[in-house]
């Protein structure tokens, strides 16, 4: 009988210890599959979709309570088969930065922690292929994010569910089959450059861009963005914002075109395009189809419109070398205008150079110069508006052009105009009318300002009426057909500043009443020099010219001189038009 007690107790015994053994067993298996969790938060789908293992089935975050457990070897065995693994992986698809510790991994919801390594300077030619939309593609980012990329790519394709920040040091992307980067999603992605990158890519009309977006595009960097398209370069069905870097633009068809808008602050920009160079068009939402720049240097080379704006153009400040097609020396008979607008075009600073093919600045409705510096050659006219025209202050040296001016009001402010003009220096007239006006709606206002033209044919021509309350304003027209410095419908009237008016021709064409508060001296004589009256004088070009008008509060009532090249005349001023035919020089 104690015997086999003795033998049912070391039974017993046997069984606890089997029973021990499992447990452990169990424990530690656990242990492995853990820790193989632990080292691998990122992985690649079947779909090379970026996923995150830190989720369970539900996609909700798993706690981490085992980071301080030791790993037995056979444990550290599995990892290091695991991460081998994962260096093929990595050929394939971004994986995230296992340098942080697990317990900072973040779910891909958080766009500002979950930032993904992608480093790819391998043969791309033995790289398993995504298609989308008929384009093979080299990585597909379906989480938002950051996303450092590096290397040699294909096409990058993007349907995050939230923003997403490329930050590109030395990538290049060429793609033959669609855009270098496709983002179908209409969240935020901002690009980030360092170093120098390069995108070039044989779009699709569906899609039509180097990089195309649904959404907005924000681009940043110290480095520069090279991009060379068959299309066009950047497109965003939203908006465009570029704060700082540089840009180079190479396409067949628009540089950039943002629908919504497009803003610009520190960017270097240069495009070269066969269509527009820089585009913002919603015909559909007056509020939107607008650029603004606030700073940055441009040069532009296009054979389309340089800045084209549905709506509005705002330039704040910045440096522009604008260019339209062969620029002013042949005139185009499609549009390559500098700046065009559909609504208000306002500038306030800058340095602004124009060689275009067409209008070097036109709006549809209204341009306003609050300042900035200008030098213009134009095949057309180098400011058109269809309704008004305004300058307060700036420099505008217009040295080519086939009319410097062209809207139906004119108000001269302030700012020094210098204008050279195959046809008129300026002309107010009807937007529609244009020649066949009838409504005499032109007018023209100087109340500041000093403005110097010299035209082949009017000076300025107004369909309606010219006024000077104050400024300056010297006009020479050198026509031999009849077409003289000052023609206007209705009236001119002076009541301030100064006014010389020297013609070759008397004028064919009639000519309103001439009204005066001031001095003003009309004369027709027949001469050649320089001249003067009292203390005003004017060193002119225009060869044997035969009309010549002069007014100024600066002149004294009564007797005076008046000068035309070697010869003199007595006159007597008074505040009122005084005219003085010189019949034996006629």
């Amino acid at each position: 009988m104690k015997n086999k007690m003795i033998k049912l107790i070391i039974c017993g015994i046997v069984l606890v210890l089997l029973l021990v053994l499992a447990v452990y067993s169990f424990v530690k298996a656990n242990k492995i599959d853990n820790t193989i969790s632990e080292n691998n938060n990122v992985k690649i789908n079947d779909n090379n979709d970026i996923v995150d293992d830190n989720k369970d089935s539900n996609n909700e975050p798993v706690e981490d309570n085992q980071n301080n457990e030791e790993v037995t070897e056979n444990t550290e065995e599995v990892i290091e088969n695991n991460e081998k693994s994962n260096e093929v992986d990595n050929k394939k698809e971004p994986v995230k930065d296992n340098k942080k510790k697990n317990n900072e991994t973040k779910t891909n919801n958080n766009v500002d922690n979950n930032n993904v390594n992608v480093d790819n300077n391998n043969n791309l030619d033995n790289k398993e292929e995504i298609i989308v939309d008929d384009t093979p593609i080299d990585y597909k980012i379906t989480n938002g994010g950051s996303y450092n990329i590096t290397g040699n790519y294909r096409c990058l394709y993007i349907n995050a569910s939230s923003e997403v920040t490329l930050n590109l040091n030395n990538v290049n992307i060429n793609c033959d089959n669609g855009p270098g980067i496709n983002i179908e999603s209409n969240n935020i992605v901002t690009v980030n450059s360092s170093g120098t990158n390069t995108i070039s890519s044989k779009t699709i009309e569906e899609k039509d861009g180097a990089i195309y977006s649904n959404g907005s595009l924000v681009f940043n960097g110290t480095g520069s963005l090279t991009i060379n398209s068959n299309i066009d370069g950047i497109v965003s069905k939203e908006k465009v914002v570029f704060n700082n870097g540089t840009y180079v633009i190479n396409s067949e068809d628009d540089g950039i075109r943002g629908k919504n808008n497009i803003e610009f602050t520190s960017s270097n920009i240069k495009v070269n395009s066969q269509g527009d160079g820089i585009k913002s068009s919603d015909k559909n939402d007056n509020n939107k189809g607008y650029i603004i720049v606030n700073s940055g240097t441009f040069n532009i080379t296009s054979s389309g419109d340089g800045f084209v704006a549905s709506n509005y153009i705002n330039i704040n400040n910045g440096t522009f070398n604008i260019k339209t097609k062969d620029g002013y020396k042949k005139k185009s008979l499609t549009a390559a205008k500098g700046l065009k607008a559909g609504n208000k075009i306002t500038i306030k600073n800058g340095n602004l150079t124009f060689d275009t093919a067409d209008d070097a600045i036109h709006s549809d409705s209204v341009i306003i110069i609050n300042g900035g510096s200008f030098v213009i050659r134009s095949a057309d006219d180098a400011f058109h508006a269809e309704h008004s025209f305004e300058i307060t202050k700036g420099n505008i040296n217009i040295t080519s052009c086939f009319e410097g001016i062209e809207s139906q009001i004119i108000n001269i402010k302030g700012g020094n105009l210098t204008i050279s003009a195959n046809d008129d220096g300026i002309n107010a007239v009807h937007p529609t009318l244009s020649d066949k006006d009838t409504s005499h709606s032109g007018r023209v206002i100087f109340t500041g300002g000093v403005t110097r033209i010299r035209a082949m044919n009017d000076g300025i021509d107004s369909n309606g009426s010219i006024e000077i309350k104050s400024g300056e304003v010297y006009l020479e027209s050198f026509s031999n057909n009849g077409e003289t410095s000052l023609d206007h419908e209705l009236e001119l009237k002076v009541t301030g500043g100064t006014l010389i008016s020297v013609s070759k021709t008397v004028g064919s064409d009639p000519h309103g009443e001439m009204i005066s508060t001031i001095p003003m001296l009309v004369v027709y004589a027949y001469g050649s020099g320089d001249i003067s009256l009292g203390k005003i004088s004017f060193k002119t070009a225009v060869p044997n010219y035969k009309m010549v008008v002069i007014a100024s509060d600066k002149l004294e009532v009564g007797d005076n001189t008046f000068t035309y090249g070697a010869k003199q005349v007595n006159v007597i001023l008074e505040n009122k038009v005084l005219t003085h035919e010189i019949k034996e020089n006629r």
